[in-house]
């Protein structure tokens, strides 16, 4: 089965009602507690590196991402129809912090698919999404809106800029989705390759084309190439299929990109940053559509290109991965100090993680246990004390938690 068609086929199976999911499985054994609104200063932290898991909301429909402001307890979680609600007592806010689904063609890959806050958002109320939109059909749309009152209420849904926006008219699939500004204060963008078996049109491995990249933009110029951008336009790194969540290490800026795979093999990249503040090194080439993971993608016989994954796995084990992020909270010192990166298979349903050490992934674990009932994980979040959640695309948010 093709990673390509992961969110295909959970619509095709049912889950792309509008009906809000009702409570989870995982409620059961994980206690559906309501743990919102928690200042930073009023975390206990816990001693050890155990962790287990605690369902914090349920009711969104078909979620596909979570986000917190910096410096704001609240929690905002994307639905891939079109609207933003923050989670308040346990379920999805009646009023939609953003209601843009009129604007969006979703169903398959295709939707409002993330946000990011600026990170001044409690100052100038500006955020940005991502999604496909409904006109032109299919076309790759990053935005900004803004928020009158930072501090309370909706967005301004008539305060849309775009910021840029690609043609993705082809074909349905890897749209990629991810916002997140990065450790140097721009914007960087996880776009797929285009769509189609194998990247027909070699969008990945093309320097002139958004498509297969991971952009970094100046939100505030976004028509201008962002210093340091290595090939004159918005292209930071290239030769990416669909990097549909990514990441960087709130403590060292260090870059994880979860790539989903074509047939054979999934992957994690890994790119360092050069100290506090910097982003990774421009102008990284990862391989596809020549490299599939650690492998050659045409099965037979080429000379390796670009930059090696720090962690793959085959279609045996799972089929379509979801990046997450490296967990730097406050309520477990000892684990954040050990820097365990946490990621998914959107497909199989496991959870794992490894550490980077010498610039290798090591000591490698299944935690699929810790996070049961999560079932298709469609993207890991973080809030502003960096504690890590698990977004669940049947309508659940869980968090990581000290042992209970």
């Amino acid at each position: 089965m093709r990673a390509r068609s992961w969110l295909a086929i959970a619509w095709l199976a049912g889950c792309g009602d509008s009906s809000p999911a009702p409570a989870p499985a995982a409620c059961n054994g994980n206690g559906c507690e309501v743990v919102e609104n928690t200042p930073c200063g009023a975390i206990a932290p816990v001693a050890g590196t155990r962790f287990s898991s605690a369902v914090v909301a349920f009711g969104f429909s078909n979620p596909v991402h979570l986000a917190a402001p910096p410096d704001d307890p609240r929690l905002f979680v994307v639905e891939q129809r079109g609207t933003i609600r923050r989670i308040e007592g346990g379920r999805p806010g009646p009023t939609p912090f953003l209601d843009i689904s009129a604007r969006v063609l979703a169903g398959g890959e295709r939707g409002l698919l993330s946000i990011a806050f600026h990170p001044r958002y409690t100052e100038n109320g500006r955020f940005f999404v991502y999604y496909t939109a409904a006109s032109p059909p299919g076309q790759v749309r990053i935005s900004e809106f803004r928020a009158p009152d930072p501090s309370a209420g909706a967005a301004d849904a008539g305060s849309e800029r775009v910021l840029v926006a690609i043609d993705h008219s082809t074909f349905a699939n890897h749209n990629g989705g991810q916002l997140a500004f990065g450790p140097d204060g721009f914007l960087y963008a996880g776009v797929g390759d285009g769509g189609g078996s194998g990247d027909p049109s070699s969008n990945g491995q093309s320097t002139a084309t958004l498509l297969g990249k991971l952009l970094r933009l100046d939100p505030d110029a976004p028509a201008t190439p962002a210093p340091g951008n290595p090939f004159g336009n918005a292209v930071y790194h290239h030769g990416l299929r669909n990097p549909w969540r990514f990441s960087f290490d709130r403590l060292t800026g260090d870059l994880y990109i979860g790539d989903v795979g074509q047939n054979r093999w999934e992957e994690v990249d890994f790119a360092a940053s050069p100290g506090r503040g910097a982003a990774p090194a421009a102008g990284t080439n990862w391989g596809w559509n020549v490299m599939e993971g650690l492998h050659c993608f045409s099965l037979v016989a080429c000379t390796p290109i670009g930059s090696a994954p720090v962690a793959e796995y085959s279609h045996d084990e799972g089929f379509s991965i979801t990046g997450g992020f490296v967990y730097r909270g406050i309520a477990l010192p000892d684990l954040a100090a050990t820097g365990t990166y946490f990621y998914a298979d959107f497909g199989s349903g496991f959870v794992r993680t490894f550490r980077m050490a010498g610039g290798a992934a090591t000591g490698h674990q299944d935690v699929t246990s810790t996070f049961a009932g999560a079932g298709n994980v469609s993207s890991f979040g973080e809030d502003s004390c960096g504690e890590l959640y698990v977004v669940s695309y049947s309508g659940a948010t869980l968090k990581l938690v000290p042992p209970r």
